[in-house]
């Protein structure tokens, strides 16, 4: 499946952006403690895939069941994987995208989301959202956050098929968490960003 190396950019991405976090002074070192648990179910659920395949590939009952156009049945429909992450850094309870890894939409100016966002927090929400919420742009330059505003219709169909105003992405594009509402958003931030507590208080 040629997971390997990608499994290896993602573990690094996970730990370089929490290392920042901790040097930064943003989070305290329990934080490095959520690498392991996150990414070891993820690793975990490639490796029996890919062990499985291997079986598939060197089996003469496989090879002796294969279709006319050679392909053996167990590869016909077969479908990567998409692991969320184990517990750890990002909400997990009732949300079902969080620790899921983001899309990569295309945004209205052609960019796509990486190469607008950089490397750092993204806060997916419709224009209408941050127009109702005008102190989400304090809230973005106090804690580095990218506010993706972008009235393209991939993030438009991001948010709306997760029935959600707003998408938090982590700097290792693995989504944090969801706000369904306004109040959703507020704690969703409060819990990503420590430090706004003491900013509000």
């Amino acid at each position: 499946m040629g997971q390997g190396m990608a499994a290896g950019i993602r573990d690094a991405s996970n730990l370089a952006c929490k290392l920042a976090s901790v040097i930064r002074g943003e989070d305290d070192d329990g934080l490095l403690d959520t690498y392991e648990s996150e990414r070891s179910p993820h690793v975990r659920e490639f490796i029996e895939t890919a062990v499985k395949l291997g079986a598939v590939i060197q089996s003469k009952a496989e090879a002796a069941g294969a279709t006319n156009d050679g392909v053996p049945p167990a590869f016909r429909n077969f479908v990567t994987p998409q692991p969320r992450l184990g517990p750890g850094a990002h909400c997990e309870n009732e949300q079902p995208i969080a620790g899921s890894i983001a899309r990569q939409p295309r945004l209205s100016d052609e960019r796509l989301f990486d190469d607008a966002v950089g490397y750092r927090h993204a806060l997916v929400l419709s224009p209408e959202t941050l127009a109702a919420r005008p102190e989400l742009d304090e809230v973005a330059k106090f804690a580095n956050v990218a506010l993706v505003t972008d009235g393209a219709p991939a993030l438009r169909e991001w948010l709306a098929e997760t029935g959600v105003v707003a998408i938090l992405v982590r700097p290792d594009r693995y989504v944090h968490g969801v706000a369904r509402d306004a109040a959703d958003l507020h704690a969703l931030l409060a819990l990503a960003f420590p430090r706004l507590q003491a900013m509000s208080a």
